[in-house]
């Protein structure tokens, strides 16, 4: 699903950019950011999206899935998010230059990534849903367009 793929990416591409604009430089630590950050945060789409699409909420409009399935995930994303970035903002305290920059950066993308899995996600559901509710019907079976 392609939709998963912008509120993943972009944070990444925020920070590589935040990175650019204040001179931090790609080294050993650094350059592994955008990898790492993705394998954490892609869990909170995933997350999301199954809420989203659980089939108890058939009965909802898109509307009223998308803010039952924020309210059942939501908690937990924000907790995991927040457990990950605080766990990362330690790094603040090493000696090593890149490794402080590792774990500031890394801290913000993931902070970043759960804004966009909250606001982005669901925005994207609500403006694609037209779409989405076709390939949702193909998905089951159904040939009706």
């Amino acid at each position: 699903m392609v939709l998963v793929v912008l509120p993943n990416v972009f944070p990444i591409l925020m920070t590589l950019g935040i990175m650019g604009l204040i001179g931090i430089r790609l080294d050993i630590a650094t350059v592994t950011i955008a990898a790492i950050a993705l394998g954490i945060v892609v869990d909170d789409t995933i997350h999301s999206l199954y809420q989203l699409y659980d089939p108890s909420r058939s009965n909802l409009t898109p509307t009223e899935a998308i803010i039952d399935g924020i309210e059942e995930a939501g908690p937990a994303m924000v907790s995991t998010s927040l457990i990950y970035s605080l766990g990362f903002l330690f790094m603040v305290f090493a000696s090593i230059k890149s490794i402080v920059y590792f774990g500031l950066l890394l801290s913000f993308t993931i902070v970043v990534a759960l804004l966009c899995d909250i606001v982005m996600l669901p925005a994207q559901i609500c403006l694609l849903r037209r779409y989405l509710a076709k390939d949702f019907r193909a998905d089951k079976g159904d040939s009706r367009s």
